[in-house]
């Protein structure tokens, strides 16, 4: 039994033509008795209404950067929480920049909104990119000094950019692993694909490929694909390049 993790935007979705042919190779490689997983920046409720939009087949779905990982009823197998005493520190980051909302990493759901009482697993301040400026970049690096209890990570997805803060040592190797001793499956037979700076840890952790031109996965990746369907192909044929 092989299992394949995929990130979703830019990866797995990567066109409309590719969505319709990785979920009929997709479809093919579960018959097989192997195992896939759609894993995202996206929160839960955001990931499912892509699954549900083109019917894409999974086994387990890990959101929010591998902070939860959920199985193919909806159930909560894993998750990671940050404590609410790091709210207010980033709220004072917040009023000295032109933020255009901050982030709250639920369980089921992004949300602007502060729960107190919910737990979350990262808090992220969203600028646009001519927004940034020095003085806010310099007071992010002063946080992530004081505050090493935390991990601090900056992506960027078109001209957005996301200041985040979340559970120290989680990526999205994180559910991965659970997965690989829940499951007991071989290293060798777990492959990842992905294509922006928050799939780097699972790719280079595993079998790990790249689909688009990031030069910093490239480093890490085995090889470069066009499409999640050409790698399972590959996979399939035994024809895939292997870290273990």
């Amino acid at each position: 039994m092989s299992i394949l993790i995929s990130d979703y935007d830019g990866t797995f979705a990567n066109g409309e033509s590719n969505i319709r042919m990785n979920c009929q190779v997709i479809h093919s490689f579960l018959k097989d008795g192997n195992m896939f997983v759609l894993s995202s920046g996206r929160s839960y409720d955001s990931l499912l209404r892509k699954v549900r939009d083109y019917g894409i087949p999974y086994s387990y779905l890990a959101t929010a950067d591998g902070s939860y990982l959920f199985d193919s009823n909806g159930n909560l197998l894993l998750s990671h929480k940050v404590s609410h005493d790091i709210v207010e520190r980033v709220i004072q980051l917040k009023n000295m920049s032109n933020c255009k909302r901050m982030d709250y990493a639920y369980e089921r759901e992004y949300s602007s909104f502060y729960k107190e009482k919910e737990n979350f697993s990262s808090v992220s301040l969203v600028i646009d990119r001519q927004d940034i400026t020095s003085s806010f970049v310099e007071a992010f690096s002063t946080l992530k000094k004081e505050n090493t209890a935390y991990d601090y990570c900056i992506y960027g997805y078109e001209d957005e950019f996301y200041f985040m803060v979340k559970a120290r040592g989680i990526s999205k190797s994180s559910p991965i692993l659970y997965l690989q001793k829940k499951l007991l499956i071989p290293k060798e037979e777990i492959y990842t694909v992905g294509d922006n700076l928050n799939d780097l840890e699972m790719i280079r952790d595993f079998n790990g490929f790249v689909i688009g031109d990031n030069e910093d996965l490239f480093k890490e990746a085995l090889d470069r694909y066009d499409s999640v369907h050409s790698l399972v192909g590959d996979i399939a044929k035994k024809k895939v390049k292997r870290r273990f």
